[in-house]
């Protein structure tokens, strides 16, 4: 009976070790705060972005890095690289085996010098030819010579009258493709034609369709509840940033859109976020702008603990116009 208890107190305060543990890291993760670096620069069309989070001093490391268009991260747990996007790929190169020699055999280029070693030179072959074996030049070359010649003439009479051939069947195939390209030229305006006059009798179910949904956002917009909604996120947010978000912010940014009252618009959003209001901050808008662009440098640092998140999320979630603005999607 002693043993049975013995084991039972054992197990007991395993179990209880493993549930502070837990408790412990549940706490760990609510209340140990997550700092952030967020640095980047854009000019010319070209972002460069680099994050840095960190929790619990060295407990954990996460980066993110972007730059002319490729993308790395990397996630590190006391110092050892638990995760890297992309992944390092191990390089697998296999030594190709060469076929070994058997003895006695030669290789092609040792029977290719043999071959060359043995075969005598042209110049030797001359020199040890006696001189009367070498045959006299015959009488008749010079009637060889004229038929040659004429022969030769046949010959570019027939190529001329080849030549004159292919650039007669050159010109009509010409005609042809022209008479073909005026006729698909016809027949594209044709179709062109028919498909403008397509659009233009479906322009009335369009006007319908388009009135219908405007008719559906003002009811969307309309609804109090869903502006109560909006409102109710809003402020949340806003809370948050403004009492967890950036403790440290520099920035420098120019930005213009096509329209000028979308920049002015954009301006205006901006305005609300307390931490713009910093002196290391500037924000010039373009009106003259004729694409939308945005250009500069920006390096943001803060941390915010988990919990405040949680509890933010929460509130927000248990609202019960933001539960009937959730129900219409």
């Amino acid at each position: 009976m002693t043993v049975l208890l013995s084991i039972l107190k054992i197990l007991g305060i395993i179990l209880l070790c493993i549930l502070g543990l837990l408790v412990l890291l549940i706490l760990l993760v609510l209340f140990a705060p997550v700092s952030y670096r967020i640095r980047g620069e854009t000019k010319q069309g070209q972002t460069t972005l680099k994050v840095h989070g960190a929790w619990c001093l060295i407990a954990m490391r996460f980066s993110f890095l972007m730059e002319q268009g490729k993308q790395q991260a990397a996630l590190k747990i006391f110092g050892i690289k638990a995760w890297k996007y992309p992944a390092e790929e191990k390089a697998k190169k296999k030594a190709k085996k060469k076929p070994k020699k058997k003895s006695g055999e030669k290789s092609h280029k040792e029977l290719e010098q043999d071959l060359e070693q043995k075969s005598p030179k042209p110049e030797e072959v001359l020199k040890e030819t006696p001189k009367e074996d070498l045959a006299p030049i015959p009488a008749q070359i010079p009637m060889q010579v004229e038929q040659t010649e004429t022969a030769i003439e046949k010959v570019a009479d027939i190529t001329e009258s080849g030549k004159k051939k292919k650039a007669y069947k050159k010109r009509a195939h010409r005609k042809k493709a022209q008479k073909k390209k005026s006729i698909s030229v016809f027949g594209k305006i044709k179709k062109t034609i028919h498909a403008i006059l397509e659009k233009i009798k479906a322009i009335p179910q369009k006007l319908k369709n388009i009135g219908r949904k405007i008719k559906k956002v003002n009811q969307w917009i309309q609804d109090e509840q869903n502006r109560s909604a909006v409102r109710f996120a809003l402020g949340e947010v806003l809370g948050l940033l403004k009492k967890y978000g950036p403790k440290h912010m520099k920035a420098d940014v120019a930005y213009g859109m096509e329209d000028p009252a979308m920049t002015g618009q954009v301006l205006a959003a901006l305005s609300v976020l307390p931490f713009l209001y910093y002196d290391k901050v500037s924000i010039m808008p373009d009106f003259e702008a004729e694409r939308f662009y945005i250009e500069g440098s920006w390096d943001i640092k803060g941390r915010i603990q988990v919990i405040h998140l949680l509890k933010a999320a929460i509130r927000i979630w248990r609202n019960p116009d933001v539960k009937h603005f959730i129900k219409q999607f």
